[in-house]
């Protein structure tokens, strides 16, 4: 102005060292508003935001006033959520019975279980990522699977002689009389004959009740016992989780999260049916009777009399 002596208004600047004494301050043009004159500039934040020049988002509070998104600190949750994060990213965590971006719907039976289940299959899933072996991967998503379903778990041992594990485990199902599709197999070499290229191998299959009950078990043995299999025996239930931390790669500190998730995950499942008996093979053809009874005897008497009455008469004939 005339004289210099008028102070104008105040600017905006992203540079922090900018103080007002020059009409210019730091402060953020998204979250602040600039006032003032030169050497007396303010700058004020919006909602949800603070610190110098107004770039810090404030964490963020609960607000029962559904036009609540979080831009100003300020989130929709109601109905016991928590709410985290800062302005521009809030999140509301719903307490057990509800569910929703805002904790606003109240959450059935079948899907606070389906939710369950779907939390602990996917800690599942980052647990089994560390196992590299195929074999031992595929006994851990049982015995996982058996965890979340609450499942009982048995081992059955048998010894065979192979030429290799995959060999010990398909003669195993085969003299069991079993699907290689059910269960896991663990074939471990005990010893090797000097005369012959087969390994004597220590196999321990798992099977989850959900597929297979006692009575086929039992039936399983039997057939090994028959088929003349040694060390043949079938453990009392273990437990999943703790034979779960017996496999190489599995981390100990995700099965103590998975360990959690399973047992909330098993505590809401519905009983289920037992699994269908595998069928018995069909009967064979009928023996025959080959022993006669009174009746049958009757009729060969009565045969050999005719024959006989049939020879004589033909001898009288030839006579006269």
């Amino acid at each position: 102005g005339n004289g210099c002596d008028t102070a104008s208004a105040c600017t905006a600047s992203s540079d922090s060292s900018k103080d007002g004494t020059d009409g210019t301050l730091h402060c953020s043009t998204q979250y602040g508003t600039i006032g003032g004159t030169t050497g007396d500039c303010t700058c004020t934040c919006k909602d949800g935001y603070g610190g110098s020049g107004c770039e810090t988002a404030g964490a963020c509070s609960a607000s029962s006033n559904s036009t609540k998104d979080g831009s100003d600190g300020t989130f929709y949750c109601i109905n016991g959520g928590t709410i985290s994060g800062t302005a521009g990213s809030c999140e509301c965590t719903c307490k057990s019975g509800y569910i929703g971006s805002s904790c606003e719907t109240a959450s059935s039976p079948s899907q606070k279980a389906k939710e369950t289940k779907e939390k602990a299959e996917k800690t599942r899933d980052t647990m089994l990522d560390g196992v590299t072996d195929a074999k031992l991967k595929k006994k851990a998503k049982l015995l996982a699977d058996a965890a979340i379903g609450g499942k009982k778990v048995r081992k059955m041992s048998a010894k065979l002689t192979a030429a290799d594990e995959d060999t010990a485990c398909s003669d195993y199902y085969t003299k069991a009389g079993l699907s290689s599709s059910l269960g896991a197999c663990i074939a471990t070499a005990a010893s090797r004959r000097r005369s012959l290229a087969a390994t004597t191998y220590d196999v321990s299959v798992f099977f989850s009740e959900a597929e297979v009950d006692d009575s086929t078990l039992t039936a399983a043995e039997n057939s090994l016992k028959a088929e003349g299999v040694t060390g043949v025996e079938t453990s009392d239930p273990i437990d999943p989780i703790t034979e779960l931390g017996t496999i190489d790669g599995v981390d100990s500190s995700t099965l103590e999260t998975f360990k959690t998730e399973a047992a909330a995950a098993a505590a809401t499942m519905p009983p289920s049916p037992p699994p269908p008996p595998i069928s018995p093979p069909p009967p064979g053809p009928p023996v025959p009777n080959l022993i006669q009874d009174d009746d049958d005897g009757a009729v060969s008497v009565k045969g050999a009399s005719r024959l006989a009455l049939i020879c004589a008469l033909a001898t009288i004939a030839l006579v006269l």
